[in-house]
Parts: C-alpha cells; structure tokens; sequence
C-alpha cells in the first residue's frame, strides 16, 4: 500500500469517528429533550407541541416559504390542541363546582377557537394562499395571548 492509499485510509478513519462522535452527540441531545418532555405534565407536553409548532409557522409567515413541514407542523399543533382540549388547566385543579365549569368551559372554547383557526390555516395553506396563511398566524398569536392570560397564572 503506497503512502497516499493509507493517507486517504486514515482520514477515512478520522472522518467515520467525527460522524459517529457527533451523531451520538445529537442522539443523546435527542434523548434528553425527549426525556426532558416526557417529565411535564400531560397539559404542558401538548402545550409545547403547539408552540414549537407555532414558533415554527411564525419563521416561515416571515419568510414566506411554506413546504411539507410546514403542514407536518400545523398537524402535529391540531393534534396536540384536540388532546390538550379535553385536559384541565392547573388553574381548574384549586376550583370546585360552579367556578370549575365556568373556567373549563371557558378553556375549552379558546381550545376550540384555536383548533377552528388552525383548520382555517391548514386550508390556506393548501391553498397556496400566502396572505391568508400570514393572517392566520398573527390570528395565533393573538388566541395564543387570550388562553394564556385567562388560564395561565403568573
């Protein structure tokens, strides 16, 4: 073997030990994000889902580039928001009769808004209709706003 068969060998070698180093690096990143998630509470899992999903659209209304993703996103952020409507808010957990129906009944109608505007935005969306997707996503933000000042306490 000449010597620049066993140069190239070696830095075959060298690269293959960077990826794999890197990949298990991600991997275990992976891994404790997961597991970090999997810590929270059922409400506060598909909370997150819903706005990562959310921060996601927000960078693409930006942009204007909308793709396969983006649609994955929204998807993912109705079904998080179909589960985490039947979910109590810890607000409901320190409330008992009248006061709890009327707080959960409130909860679940902005769950309900929000799942109706990500319909709307899914639609736009297949529609190629870049402004109304852009209209739907400042629409997020300001249900986003109105559920967290009403069941999130400070």
């Amino acid at each position: 073997m000449n010597d620049h068969a066993r140069s190239a060998g070696r830095r075959w070698v060298g690269f293959a030990l960077a990826l794999t180093l890197v990949l298990s690096l991600g991997l275990a990143g992976y891994d404790q994000v997961a597991s970090a998630q999997a810590d929270l509470p059922p409400l506060a899992q598909k909370m997150e889902i819903i706005n990562d999903g959310y921060k996601n659209l927000r960078r693409a209304a930006r942009s204007g580039a909308f793709d396969e993703e983006t649609l994955s996103d929204v998807t993912k952020m109705q079904a998080a928001t179909l589960e985490a409507k039947s979910l109590e808010p810890p607000m409901a957990a320190k409330l008992t009769g009248d006061a709890k129906a009327k707080m959960l009944n409130g909860y679940r109608k902005v769950m309900a808004k929000l799942l109706s505007e990500l319909g709307a935005l899914e639609v736009a969306l297949r529609d190629s209709n870049v402004e109304a997707v852009k209209e739907h996503v400042t629409n997020l933000a300001l249900i986003k706003k109105e559920g967290h000042d009403a069941f999130i306490e400070e």
